[in-house]
């Protein structure tokens, strides 16, 4: 089962990836992650989600083998993802688990209206046709 993954940065969607790892026979992940507002890049964001998860460490270096890191930037069309990876997400793709938000809840709405809005109508669509 090949999945796409937002929001793996947050708080509830790693613990839906633990799971996974523990009840899914051989699954991939294309993680989307943008990068971060202190200049992490989308690697160095992945390892720190990766150390904490509370998996042992083959299921640690096993999902580490089954994901592809997809940067993306929700202000951009197809979320900034080259043309010839996007292909290959709108192929491969079997499940979708949107768990990007921003929930800081003391910004304006506009603000948080590009991720938790605009971002799901411009892209979601597009990958499930």
């Amino acid at each position: 089962m090949n999945y796409f993954v937002t929001g793996l940065t947050g708080a509830v969607v790693p613990v839906i990836v633990e799971e996974l790892m523990k009840k899914t026979s051989d699954p991939f992940f294309y993680f989307s992650i943008r990068s971060g507002k202190k200049g992490d890049d989308i690697h160095a964001r992945f390892e720190a989600v990766l150390n904490a998860l509370e998996l042992n460490e083959a299921m640690t270096k096993s999902l580490a083998r089954c994901s592809k890191l997809v940067e993306i930037d929700v202000e951009k069309e197809n979320m900034g993802i080259e043309t010839a990876l996007y292909e290959e997400l709108v192929e491969n793709t079997d499940k979708i688990l949107h768990g990007a938000a921003d929930v800081r809840f003391d910004q304006p709405y506009e603000t948080i209206k590009i991720s938790n809005v605009d971002f799901t109508k411009r892209n979601m669509s597009c990958l499930t046709g």
